[in-house]
């Protein structure tokens, strides 16, 4: 029997033992490095924010001397942690580019994507050798059903999926962050108003605060750019739509442009993940019907 008579759809192929678990994995690891990076934000600002409200309020050399060091040693920290971190979201985006790989190949009856240059079999039996099946019924479906259509327009429908889905959660977190931050001056304003307290003291006190509010400022800008760069790769998704010749190529092109992306954007926390995962995942079940309806009139 060939390889072309045994291709199944991505939707069928996602949901395999070894490929179930991979995702699991994935997902771990990114959690894992979410993780750190609030363990590296609450210890940065809660130790400053400390240090800076004592060195207001007692005016103590030691006190402004410990403030310093612990400056200096979060900058030198603060750069291998960096590091050691995007070391980690490389590993998450790696099996999720296993993963992608192995189901565009198979829906494809092509070798598109080489998974021995991502991983090798010893390495994923490494990787979901300590995952549960059971554990991974979150994860299945992690793509809608698109098996009616070409395995170009599978990995294509794919692919904008994902796009979609990323877009729309940086664009709903950045908001999130946006009110936040918005709060916090305004907490600072009506503490005023309502405390009568005169400027140099109210910005005394609340100096501590522009350590959150930088954080906020960081993230809200990693999170456009996220955006920006993820719209362009929706125009340029939609032109390969466009096309009457369907190359498969073009799409394996393409997820090279998704793989740099997962290594370097900013990482949404799970629990705002969580708040909108059933609404978009509803969303795009409904596009893949319409797409799928479309084809069949």
């Amino acid at each position: 029997m060939s390889f072309l008579n045994t291709m199944i759809s991505i939707y069928e192929k996602q949901n395999e033992d070894k490929l179930i678990k991979c995702l699991f994995a994935q997902r771990k690891e990114y959690t894992f490095v979410k993780r750190l990076k609030s363990i590296k934000i609450f210890v940065s600002v809660v130790l400053v924010t400390i240090l800076t409200v004592l060195d207001g309020i007692f005016q103590n050399d030691m006190l402004s001397s410990m403030l310093t060091l612990s400056t200096i040693i979060l900058l030198i920290f603060t750069k291998y942690f960096d590091n050691f971190v995007a070391k980690h979201q490389r590993y998450a985006a790696r099996i999720q580019q296993y993963i992608d790989a192995t189901c565009f190949n198979c829906v494809s009856g092509q070798k598109l994507i080489s998974e021995k240059n991502i991983f090798v079999d010893s390495e994923i039996a490494e990787i979901i050798s300590s995952v549960k099946l059971e554990d991974c019924s979150k994860v299945r479906n992690w793509y809608s059903n698109y098996s009616k259509l070409s395995a170009y327009k599978q990995i294509l429908f794919s692919q904008k999926e994902n796009i979609r889905w990323d877009r729309k959660v940086r664009i709903y977190c950045c908001r999130i962050l946006k009110i936040f931050m918005a709060l916090i001056f305004l907490g600072i304003v009506f503490y005023g108003i309502i405390l009568d307290e005169k400027f140099n003291q109210l910005m005394r006190y609340s100096s501590f605060l522009l350590i959150i509010v930088d954080c906020l400022l960081d993230s809200i800008h990693k999170l456009t750019e996220d955006v920006k760069r993820l719209e362009k790769m929706s125009i340029k998704l939609n032109n390969l739509e466009c096309l009457q010749e369907e190359n498969l190529e073009d799409v394996v092109c393409f997820q090279d442009i998704i793989y740099e992306h997962r290594q370097q954007c900013f990482l949404i926390p799970d629990f705002i993940y969580s708040l909108r995962k059933r609404n978009y995942q509803k969303s795009e079940n409904m596009i893949a019907m319409d797409l799928i309806n479309k084809k069949s009139s």
